[in-house]
C-alpha cells in the first residue's frame, strides 16, 4: 500500500508540475509575443489538463514509473532535462509551430527555449522534493527490499559487509544467503541465514518475495554464474554481480552501477516501456491480419 501510495505521489507531482508550467508560459507568451493578458480562461485550463496528461504518458513511455524507490537525484534532474527537451519539441511542433501570433523566427525561438525551461525548472524542483520524500522512506527501512546472497565464501562476506555499511540508503533486507559450493565460512553462517543451495533460488524467491538476488562467487566460475542466471529467467527479481564479472556479460546484457556499491546490475528488461507497447501492437495487428487472411482456410 505505501509503495502504491509513493507511485502516486509521483504521479500526482509530476501533473501538477506540468499543468503549472503551462498555465506560466501561456502568461509569459503573451508578454513575449505583445499580446493583451485576458486572464486564466476555460481554454487555458483545457489546454493545461491536456499538455499535463501528455506528459505523464510520455514519462511512462519512456519508463519514468518503473522503478521509483532506487533513484538517483542528480540522474533524475539529467534525464528530466532530456525528456523535457524531446517533449518541448513535440509540443512546439503540434501546437505551437502554426501559432498566429508568432512573426519572426526569432520569436519562435524564444518561445519553444522558453516553455522549455519553464517545464524543466518546475518539474525539477517538484521532482527533487517527490524523490526526496521517497528516498527518505527508504533509509528509514519503511519500503525494504527482500535480498538474497549467492555464495558463501569471503567475496560474498566481504559483499555482505560492504552492503551493511551502505545498507542506509539501498533499503536492502537481506534475508540471509545460499551457497554454490561444499565450503561455507563458519563465521558467515553466524551472521547470516543459511537457506539451502543455489538450485533453491526460484522457490525461494517465490516464498519469501524476494526483490533481489546478489551473485557473489569467483568470477571464474562463468559456467556456474550461467546456471544462476538462466535459474532466475523469466522471474520479477533484480540480480547484481560482482563488478570482474561486467567484461564476462558485456554484450549480452544492459548493466547500471548499483549506486556506490561495488556491485553492477543486470538489467534483464532491455526495452523501455514505448518500445514494448510498440512490439504488442504490431504483435496484435500482425496476428488480426493474418486470422483474416487466414479465415477461409
Amino acid at each position: 500500500m505505501t509503495r502504491n501510495l509513493q507511485k502516486v505521489k509521483l504521479v500526482i507531482t509530476d501533473y501538477l508540475a506540468a499543468l503549472l508550467a503551462w498555465i506560466a508560459f501561456y502568461g509569459l507568451r503573451k508578454y513575449i509575443l505583445h499580446e493583451m493578458s485576458e486572464g486564466i480562461s476555460f481554454f487555458l485550463l483545457g489546454s493545461a489538463v491536456m499538455i499535463a496528461s501528455f506528459w505523464l504518458l510520455l514519462y511512462t513511455l519512456i519508463g519514468q514509473y518503473r522503478d521509483i524507490f532506487r533513484k538517483s537525484r542528480v540522474k533524475e534532474i539529467t534525464n528530466l532535462a532530456q525528456i523535457s527537451f524531446l517533449g518541448a519539441i513535440i509540443i512546439f511542433f503540434v501546437l505551437l509551430l502554426d501559432d498566429e501570433g508568432v512573426k519572426n523566427y526569432q520569436l519562435y525561438y524564444k518561445t519553444i527555449s522558453t516553455y522549455f525551461f519553464l517545464h524543466f525548472l518546475i518539474s525539477a524542483v517538484f521532482r527533487t522534493i517527490a524523490v526526496s520524500s521517497i528516498q527518505k522512506l527508504v533509509r528509514k527501512h519503511i519500503i525494504s527490499f527482500n535480498t538474497l546472497i549467492v555464495g558463501s565464501n569471503f567475496n560474498a562476506k566481504e559483499v555482505y559487509t560492504e552492503l551493511e555499511k551502505n545498507n542506509r540508503h539501498l533499503g536492502l533486507n537481506i534475508l540471509g544467503f545460499v551457497h554454490v559450493f561444499q565450503a561455507i565460512d563458519n563465521l558467515f553462517v553466524q551472521e547470516l541465514n543459511n537457506l539451502g543451495y543455489y538450485y533453491k533460488l526460484p522457490d525461494l524467491i517465490k516464498q519469501h518475495k524476494v526483490e533481489e538476488v546478489i551473485i557473489a562467487i569467483e568470477p571464474s566460475e562463468h559456467k556456474k554464474i550461467e546456471e544462476i542466471l538462466g535459474l532466475m529467467e523469466g522471474l520479477n527479481v533484480r540480480i547484481s554481480i560482482l563488478p570482474d564479472l561486467y567484461q564476462i556479460l558485456l554484450g549480452s546484457v544492459k548493466v547500471n552501477h548499483l549506486f556506490g556499491t561495488p556491485l553492477i546490475e543486470i538489467k534483464q528488461n532491455l526495452m523501455p516501456v514505448w518500445q514494448e507497447v510498440l512490439k504488442r501492437i504490431i504483435d496484435i495487428v500482425a496476428s488480426a491480419l493474418f486470422l483474416l487472411i487466414f479465415f477461409p482456410v
